[in-house]
């Protein structure tokens, strides 16, 4: 009686724990599954990084293209800008120098049309015994001034008395002929005259004059070389 009951609970608690294992093993996860359920859940995050990488990629890369050509377009400018002409500039400061020349040549000339003609013949006097000559400037001038009766045809009325340069003056005394008479209102004035139509004297941006019935005295003075 005692050995029944006992059996019974025995195949009882049996098919119980039977009934367990089945539920719980019914389906078995194996590491094979597991390996499997990774890579299913993988794909995703890959796939996310792989689109993101690229993007970010093609990002970095267009920034640094865009600054190459920046740099490129300000190294183009660079390149194109404009060069100094040396030579263009030392010709204008050759025309400036000689356009301040001129100006000062009008200065004196303005000053000399002010000055007292007793005045500048005493200056013309003063500078002219303070001066060392310039032996080819002055024979040069002397000369142009002996031929210049000659070639004007005026030898057989009047003769050079007296031609004198220095550095930049020079002292010139004309007179008439023996026995010839010239009237200082006209002779002398039109010989005057034609003496400041030579080309020559042109370089003179001075002169004064004294006539009478001796003769024709003229002090002259050049623009200095050194200006």
């Amino acid at each position: 009686m005692v050995t029944k009951p006992i059996l019974s609970a025995a195949i009882a608690a049996f098919f119980v724990g039977l009934a367990s294992g089945y539920w719980l093993f019914a389906t078995p996860t194996t590491p094979k599954d597991l390996v499997h359920q990774e890579h299913s859940e993988s794909p995703a995050v890959v796939s996310q990084q792989q689109i993101a990488e690229p993007v970010q990629t093609k990002t970095q890369h267009q920034v640094v293209v865009k600054e190459v050509v920046i740099d490129s377009q300000n190294a183009a400018v660079r390149t194109d800008a404009p060069v100094p002409d040396v030579a263009q500039q030392q010709d204008e400061v050759v025309q400036l120098r000689r356009e301040l020349n001129a100006a000062k040549q009008q200065v004196k000339q303005l000053q000399s049309a002010l000055q007292r003609p007793e005045e500048m013949l005493e200056e013309l006097q003063a500078r002219f015994a303070e001066q060392d000559r310039d032996e080819k400037w002055a024979y040069m001038t002397e000369t142009q001034v002996s031929d210049f009766l000659y070639s004007a045809g005026l030898a057989d009325v009047m003769q050079l008395e007296e031609v004198e340069c220095k550095s930049t003056i020079c002292r010139i005394e004309f007179t008439p002929q023996e026995g010839v008479e010239l009237d200082p209102r006209t002779d002398w004035s039109t010989m005057q005259t034609n003496l400041q139509s030579q080309s020559w004297w042109q370089q003179f941006m001075r002169s004064n004059a004294r006539s009478t019935d001796e003769g024709l005295s003229l002090w002259v003075e050049r623009q200095s070389p050194e200006s």
